[in-house]
């Protein structure tokens, strides 16, 4: 036990560390921004901020931010990326309302910088979260910032191995596969292990809660934490809250982008954001559309019917990537190939060779930049910068499940199930992940989205 907590205490103490010489470095930059813009005459102010001065007021700045990061539990829980990067840019905001109001309160404008702590602020945001990531990447290869945990289960599927990966998180799972809760105490009485040492994660798709309990009450003090992976009971998919007024529990049903005032702040966001980026890529827009204008004898777009919100159907439109008569020339190929037949009824497209793209469809695809005509659909209303996958009516179909929850959000440009796996994940699981996107959504999710798209889109085909 006493190795357990000194072993505790070393990791707080070096990502505590780490924090500081990454939030010393941001100040710096800061500063050295703040000059730069004095010298080319973008700012002008009176005041001269000496490098001492940094050192001698803005280390108080650096504390509260620490003081914030460990009221936020980031040194000692373990959570993925996505959640790391959600509570340090609550806790920018958080800190950029009392740092203003401070600074304005005791009137220390001649002291603080607005400059510099406001663009301390922002890199706080957008390049923070990634230092972190690295430091924690190190750490885990060095094998400081890493934990055993056992993963057992009847099936292991793709995203929780997604998630497992993230090094982040830190863990190093071990799969043990069983049939039922009989399985788990009979695996963990030949598995070696300490009391409060390793994590357990339970994955089952078909067994009795009954059984699960009694399970988890003999072995929930032989671990520090045991998560429970849902896929044994789809209602928890759904759970949103547990509001507790003992001796009773209420569950709130999750149906976030139902809500009006969510779809209006996701509708802003995409027009203003759709907008930008296609003003900033026209460039590209305008060289893609000319090579294609060429190769293609003047057909530069490919117009398609996709089912989009409320059922209703819209012309989705992309860069043209595939020859002419592409429907025969599918039929063929999965006429004379079966085992093709079976990847296309499981993903709906192929993982590497398709012979229906084009060679310079090819490349478009490869980068996933047959998608950016998909700008015009956001700025028209059609779709959403972040959504579920723009389905054709016969996906819908042939996925055999309730595609109800689909048609309350708009589709997307990029998705939670394209940063996921994209091509590794087939149609009835991206539905799923499809849905929990709608029920589960938050502003700070399409971030994260927005955030992992451009390095999956090499990936996409």
């Amino acid at each position: 036990m006493k190795k357990y907590y000194l072993q505790k205490a070393f990791i707080f103490s070096l990502l505590f560390l780490a924090d500081i010489i990454g939030l010393y470095f941001l100040l710096m930059i800061s500063w050295l921004i703040r000059n730069l813009s004095l010298d080319l005459g973008i700012i002008h102010t009176p005041y001269i901020f000496l490098f001492v001065h940094l050192n001698q007021y803005y280390f108080s700045l650096i504390g509260l931010t620490l003081l914030v990061f460990s009221i936020q539990s980031l040194y000692f829980s373990r959570t993925g990326f996505y959640n790391e990067y959600k509570k340090i840019i609550q806790s920018s905001l958080a800190l950029i309302i009392f740092w203003g109001f401070f600074v304005f309160v005791f009137k220390m404008g001649a002291i603080y910088s607005r400059f510099i702590s406001f663009t301390f602020f922002g890199l706080l945001i957008l390049i923070f979260p990634f230092y972190r990531k690295l430091v924690k990447t190190c750490l885990y290869h060095l094998k400081i910032w890493s934990k055993d945990v056992i993963v057992i289960g009847d099936y292991f599927p793709r995203t929780l191995k997604n998630l497992l990966s993230d090094k982040v998180l830190g863990y190093r799972p071990r799969y043990y596969q069983v049939k039922d809760a009989n399985g788990i105490l009979e695996l963990l009485d030949k598995e070696p292990h300490r009391p409060i040492s390793k994590d357990l994660i339970l994955v089952f798709n078909k067994i009795e809660i009954e059984k699960l309990e009694l399970a988890i009450k003999k072995i929930e003090f032989d671990f520090e934490t045991i998560r429970i992976f849902s896929g044994f009971s789809k209602i928890l998919n759904y759970i949103f809250f547990v509001e507790t007024n003992l001796p009773s529990n209420i569950f709130i049903i999750k149906r976030n982008l139902l809500k009006p005032y969510n779809r209006i702040l996701k509708r802003l966001f995409d027009l203003f954001s759709s907008v930008f980026l296609l003003l900033i890529l026209f460039p590209l827009f305008f060289l893609i559309s000319i090579i294609l204008f060429i190769a293609n004898k003047g057909k530069v777009f490919f117009i398609q019917e996709r089912i989009g919100f409320k059922a209703k159907a819209f012309k989705l439109i992309k860069f043209k990537t595939m020859c002419e008569h592409s429907d025969e020339i599918l039929k063929t190929y999965l006429k004379n190939r079966p085992e093709k037949r079976k990847e296309w009824k499981r993903f709906r497209k192929f993982s590497e060779y398709d012979p229906r793209v084009t060679k310079i469809g090819r490349i478009l695809r490869k980068l996933s930049l047959d998608e950016l005509p998909q700008l015009i659909n956001i700025i028209m209303g059609d779709m959403s910068m972040v959504g579920p996958r723009p389905y054709l009516l016969e996906e819908i179909v042939d996925m055999d499940c309730d595609e109800n929850i689909l048609y309350y959000a708009k589709p997307g440009l990029t998705g939670l199930w394209q940063v996921l796996g994209r091509n590794e994940i087939d149609v009835e699981n991206r539905f799923f992940i499809d849905e929990y996107y709608i029920r589960s959504w938050d502003f700070w999710m399409d971030l994260f989205v927005l955030m992992r798209t451009p390095f999956s889109m090499p990936r996409g085909l």
